[in-house]
């Protein structure tokens, strides 16, 4: 019995010696997760947490300016498009995650806005989140010897030491910001049509019941799901190499050989419970170039020579 009370005497010790290291543990790490957080320069605000964000290079007065409209990013300056979400995600979260330092708190002198390089500033810039909160901020146009640079945050008359990712701002280009995906659509496809130059038409249906892809006009060609599904994603990995008109005219698909083009590829999807429409349509090679449109975007725009090869490729197999 004495035996059995020592045991639990030792016991109860043993948990609570683990139980206040838990307990310390748990409070040193709140304490340095706050202070991270508090090292940021918009602390309780993540990317997700943004709603608008803008900035304007100085020297010319070039302006970037993104908006999440129900989840999607648009572009809004220096032209109006679909922005590229990944790109903003991420941008966002290099800058809201970046660990700032102190460096001066109340209004600036004459002499340290130019030792700061505020007097002739790189950028202005500007979040909002979705709660309302604004951060407004200006970016130095000096480095310091550690190729750090010094931000102005306006709505606290405070200056911080940050990275370079703040001067690497002014390096964007409008391109950085759009979607340059071809095709980013969730759900599944249910006919494919392609129409090539100097050939038959094609058009192939999904059968459910069979889960296979027959040719409408001869039931006995069929292919799996798994060449469809190659197509889609290789669709889904092509990217836009560069845009070349913001709208579409006859003069203009005319002379990118778009009225009579190299082929048009059309898919008819499920998503949402809604039936949509997607269309290709790239023209024939051009000093080893190829010109594109697609449905639901008004520009004229220059696809990679090797990607075009690779849906041919795929149009070889369906055909």
């Amino acid at each position: 019995m004495k035996y059995f009370s020592k045991t639990l005497i030792f016991a109860s010790f043993v948990f609570l010696v683990i139980g206040y290291s838990v307990f310390e543990f748990n409070n040193e790490k709140k304490a340095y997760d706050s202070k991270v957080e508090n090292s940021k320069i918009f602390p309780g605000i993540k990317s997700a947490d943004v709603k608008e964000f803008k900035y304007i290079i100085e020297k010319n007065q070039k302006s970037f300016f993104v908006k999440k409209n129900n989840k999607v990013w648009l572009l809004k300056s220096p032209l109006q498009d679909f922005a590229d979400q990944e790109f903003i995600q991420q941008l966002l979260s290099q800058l809201l995650e970046d660990q700032v330092f102190l460096v001066s708190s109340g209004p600036l002198s004459p002499e340290k806005k130019v030792e700061y390089g505020l007097s002739q500033p790189l950028l202005t810039v500007s979040f909002k989140s979705h709660e309302g909160r604004v951060l407004d901020l200006v970016v130095g146009s000096l480095n310091t010897a550690d190729n750090k640079v010094f931000v102005h945050k306006l709505n606290e008359d405070q200056v911080f030491v940050a990275s370079s990712f703040w001067h690497n701002l002014a390096d964007k280009q409008g391109y950085d910001f759009r979607r340059k995906n071809i095709y980013k659509y969730s759900g599944s496809v249910q006919k494919l049509s392609i129409f090539r130059s100097g050939a038959k038409e094609t058009h192939l249906t999904y059968d459910s019941a069979e889960q296979q892809w027959k040719n409408d006009s001869d039931s006995s060609v069929f292919f799996t799901r798994k060449s469809m599904g190659q197509l889609v994603s290789t669709l889904e990995s092509i990217s836009i190499f560069r845009f070349l008109s913001e709208i579409q005219n006859k003069s203009l698909l005319n002379k990118y050989g778009l009225i009579h083009p190299l082929f048009e590829l059309e898919l008819k999807f499920e998503s949402s419970n809604q039936i949509k429409n997607w269309k290709l349509t790239v023209s024939s090679e051009d000093q080893e170039k190829h010109y594109a449109i697609i449905s639901g975007r008004p520009h004229i725009f220059q696809l990679n020579k090797k990607e075009v090869i690779k849906i041919k490729q795929h149009l070889n197999e369906l055909q």
